[in-house]
C-alpha cells in the first residue's frame, strides 16, 4: 500500500478535478477526501474491508486517510473531484469529528447530490471562471456535501487504520519484491504470529497470504497496464519467485494470461476529448429533470442580431428531377438522412458521414429531432421564463462546418414542456403535438437562428436548407391536429425564420407523396401559402414505392399495422411519382423555380 501525495494543480484553489478513465488503482491511500461519480461503465471500489459496486450515476465519497483501491471495466469514464483535507478542516472545524457518508445508496441516490456534481464537472471543463468564483463554487459543494451526507465518525462503518498497522502496511509495500510471510513480519515487529494474524484479519477482513497476494497482483496488474517492461521483469520486481508461479497465480484470478490481459486492456477506450464528450452526451441523456442550472448558464437573451450587408443567393444541390430518358440526375447522392440529431454525436456515426462524403460527394446531411428532449435544448424556469441550452447543438453544427458538411435542417419536435399534450412516438420519446404557447415556440425558433447566425455568420447559414415539420399530413401520429392548425403553425414558424434574415431558405411540407397523389392535403396547403404570400425554396416530400389497395381519404391508419393495405409498386414508381408532382408544383407560384426536393426516399420499404 503506498501514499498518494497530490499537488492541487492552481496554487491556492484546495482541489482538483479529474475526468478520467480508471483501469487499475492499487491499494492506497491518502490526505484529501475523493468524491468518485461513474459517468458511464462500472468501477469497483474497495475501501477496507467492504467492495462496492459502482454503476452509471452512482456516487461515493472516499475519506481522507482510509485505505482503498479502485478497478473499472474497460470504457468507463469517472469524474473525481479531490478536496483538501487541511482546507476542509480550516473552513468546517466540526469535520474533525465526522465522516462523509461512503456508500453509494439510497441516501446518495435521493440526495440531489448527482445533478451537484454534473453542474461542477461541467463548469470545471468550460474553464472560463475567475479564481475566486471557482473557490466559491468548491465551498458551495462542501455545504451540500456537508448538509447531506456528514455523519459522525463513530457511526461510520469506515475503520480507520491505528498507527501500527500503517507501519505493517508501509513494511509490506517497502518490501514487497522480498519473500513476505507471516514468521518474517511477526519477528519484524516483534509480535507472535497468532497475534499478528488476528490483528491483520481484524483492522482488513483478510489474512495476511492473501493480502500480500491480492496487493502483488494489482502491482503486476498496473505495470502490465502501465508499463513496457517484460511479464519476467514485472513478476520478480513484486515477490514472484518464478515466472510459472506468477503465470499460474495469475490465471487463476483472471482467468486469462499475464500477456493476454496486457494485450486487452492496455490500450484505453477514449482519448481525452471523447471523455469529455462522453460526459456531455450523459447530460443530455439524463433522465433527471432537465439539470435546471445547466440550462440557467445559457439564458436566453433579447440582443437582437443586426445584419450589414445582404448575400447572394445559393442555389440548391439536392434536386431530384426525371430527365425524359427516366434517370435522375447526379444531385441525387449529394443529400443523405440520419435518424435523429442525437445521433450526430456518435464518433462512427460521423467516419461514415465523412467517408460518404470523400468517396460520394455527399454535401447535406437531414435529420429528425434538433428540439427533442434528448438534446436539452429548451426549458421554462418556475415563473415561466424561457430558457435556451444550444451547448449540444453546436457540437452537431461544428462538426457540419468544419467539415464543410450542410445541414439540411427539420424544425421539430415539440420540446416536452413547451408541449400541448403527452403524445410521443418512437423510443426517444419525440413529441409530436402543437405548441401550448405559438409565441414560446416562435422564440425558441428565433432564438435558434440568430444563434446559428451568430456563432457560424449569415453566409454560412444562407447556404443551409431548412423544413418545417416532418410528414404533417400523417395524423395523430406525426401530427396532433387539424391540417388547418398545422398550416398556420407552419406559418408562424415561417415568419419566425425569416424574421432573422428574409433570404434564409425555407422549404415545406415534407409530406409523402400520398399526401400529393391520393387525396387534396397538398391542394390545400398550396392553396393557404399562396394566400399568406408565402414563397418557399423548394416543396419537399417522401416518396416510397407502394400502393394502397384503397383511397386513402383517412390517412390515419398510416400510424397502425398495414399489413394487406398495399402492394408493391412497379419498378418505374419512383420515376412517374418525381414526374408527376414536378407537374404539379409547376402549377404553383409559391415554390421559387418550382424547385422540388425529396427529403426520404427509399427502392423498397416493407410495413407490417
Amino acid at each position: 500500500m503506498y501514499f498518494e501525495k497530490v499537488n492541487f494543480t492552481d496554487g491556492d484553489l484546495p482541489y482538483n478535478h479529474l475526468l478520467h478513465e480508471v483501469r487499475l488503482v492499487p491499494f492506497h491511500w491518502h490526505e484529501f477526501i475523493e468524491i468518485i461519480m461513474v459517468i458511464e461503465g462500472q468501477l469497483s471500489v474497495h475501501i477496507g474491508k467492504e467492495t462496492y459496486e459502482l454503476n452509471k450515476e452512482d456516487v461515493i465519497i472516499v475519506p481522507s486517510l482510509v485505505r482503498h483501491s479502485l478497478e473499472g471495466t474497460a470504457g468507463n469514464i469517472v469524474s473525481v473531484i479531490q478536496i483538501s483535507s487541511e482546507f476542509i478542516n480550516q473552513e468546517m472545524p466540526s469535520y474533525r469529528d465526522k465522516i462523509f457518508v461512503v456508500k453509494p445508496d439510497k441516501v446518495i441516490l435521493e440526495s440531489g447530490i448527482v445533478k451537484e456534481l454534473v453542474q461542477f464537472a461541467v463548469i470545471e471543463l468550460k474553464g472560463n471562471l475567475s479564481r475566486i468564483e471557482r473557490k466559491i463554487n468548491i465551498l458551495q459543494l462542501l455545504v451540500t456535501l456537508t448538509e447531506l451526507l456528514l455523519i459522525e465518525r463513530d457511526s461510520s462503518e469506515i475503520e480507520h487504520l491505528d498507527d501500527l498497522m500503517f507501519k505493517i502496511l508501509f513494511y509490506i509495500n517497502d518490501n514487497i519484491s522480498n519473500q513476505l510471510t507471516l514468521s518474517s513480519l511477526a519477528k519484524q515487529f516483534n509480535f507472535n504470529q497468532s497475534y499478528l494474524s488476528r490483528l491483520f484479519k481484524k483492522n482488513l477482513g483478510v489474512n495476511l497470504s492473501e493480502y500480500i497476494m491480492s496487493y502483488r497482483m494489482q502491482l503486476t496488474c498496473y505495470d502490465l497496464l502501465q508499463t513496457d517492461e517484460n511479464i519476467s521483469e514485472i513478476s520478480l520486481n513484486h515477490g514472484f519467485v518464478s515466472l510459472s508461479s506468477f503465470n499460474d497465480q495469475f490465471k487463476k484470478r483472471y482467468h486469462m494470461t499475464p500477456k493476454q490481459f496486457r494485450i486487452k486492456n492496455s490500450r484505453l477506450e477514449y482519448t481525452d476529448d471523447e471523455i469529455q464528450n462522453r460526459l456531455y452526451n450523459y447530460i443530455n441523456l439524463s433522465k433527471n429533470d432537465s439539470l435546471t442550472s445547466l440550462f440557467a448558464l445559457v439564458k436566453e437573451t433579447n440582443t437582437q442580431m443586426h445584419m450589414e450587408k445582404e448575400m447572394t443567393f445559393v442555389n440548391g444541390v439536392v434536386d431530384m428531377v426525371a430527365t425524359n430518358g427516366g434517370s435522375f440526375k447526379k444531385e441525387l447522392i449529394q443529400t443523405v438522412g440520419i435518424d435523429r440529431a442525437e445521433d450526430l454525436l456518435d464518433a462512427d456515426v460521423r467516419q461514415q458521414l465523412l467517408l460518404a462524403q470523400t468517396d460520394i460527394g455527399i454535401k447535406f446531411i437531414r435529420f429528425h429531432g434538433i428540439f427533442s428532449d434528448e438534446l436539452m435544448v429548451y426549458h421554462e424556469d418556475a415563473d415561466g421564463e424561457v430558457m435556451f441550452n444550444f451547448r449540444t447543438i453546436n457540437r452537431i453544427f461544428d462538426f457540419f462546418v468544419n467539415n464543410h458538411l450542410k445541414p439540411f435542417v427539420e424544425i421539430g419536435f415539440m420540446p416536452k414542456e413547451l408541449a400541448s399534450e403527452d403524445k410521443t412516438m418512437y423510443f426517444w420519446k419525440a413529441n409530436t403535438t402543437m405548441p401550448k404557447d405559438i409565441h414560446k415556440w416562435k422564440k425558441l425558433v428565433s432564438g435558434f437562428i440568430r444563434h446559428v447566425i451568430g456563432r457560424y455568420g449569415i453566409d454560412e447559414v444562407l447556404s443551409w436548407e431548412f423544413e418545417i415539420w416532418n410528414e404533417p399530413d400523417i395524423t395523430n401520429f406525426y401530427w396532433h391536429g387539424t391540417q388547418m392548425d398545422y398550416l398556420v403553425f407552419f406559418k408562424d414558424t415561417y415568419h419566425a425564420i425569416k424574421s432573422c434574415h428574409k433570404n434564409l431558405k425555407v422549404s415545406g411540407f415534407s409530406t409523402t407523396s400520398w399526401a400529393i397523389t391520393e387525396h387534396d392535403w397538398t391542394d390545400v396547403a398550396l392553396e393557404y401559402i399562396s394566400k399568406e404570400k408565402l414563397e418557399l425554396e423548394s416543396f419537399t416530400y417522401h416518396i416510397y414505392p407502394i400502393e394502397w389497395k384503397k383511397n386513402l381519404s383517412d390517412i390515419s391508419i398510416l400510424p397502425t399495422s398495414r399489413k394487406g393495405l398495399y402492394h408493391y409498386a412497379e419498378p418505374d414508381y419512383i420515376e412517374k411519382m418525381v414526374k408527376n408532382i414536378k407537374d404539379k408544383i409547376q402549377q404553383s407560384d409559391s415554390i421559387k423555380n418550382h424547385r422540388t426536393v425529396v427529403t426520404e426516399w427509399n427502392s423498397f420499404i416493407r410495413f407490417i
